[in-house]
């Protein structure tokens, strides 16, 4: 493991399902606490853009969004609550 992720939850470093399962649960929790129009958005590492993009829109997000950091790596995914 690197020095980087020394501070991270195990949780954060140790996700099931390829590391979907906190963007699963965070949308499927949250989703219903969010009025219309709201925002749900997600960090993202490496690669995990698209997929976390589909767990939004399968939960009936619109307008997702999926934003790069100064390096041109997708590291940010947002959807709108319709």
């Amino acid at each position: 493991m690197s020095p980087e992720t020394k501070f991270e939850p195990e949780t954060a470093l140790m996700a099931g399902d390829a590391g979907m399962e906190f963007y699963k649960a965070i949308t499927a929790n949250y989703k219903n606490c969010i009025v219309e129009g709201g925002m749900l958005l997600f960090e993202v590492g490496i690669g995990e853009s698209q997929r976390v993009a589909e767990i939004l829109t399968q939960n009936g997000f619109c307008d997702i969004k999926i934003t790069k950091d100064i390096n041109e790596t997708e590291r940010a995914v947002s959807g709108i609550k319709r």
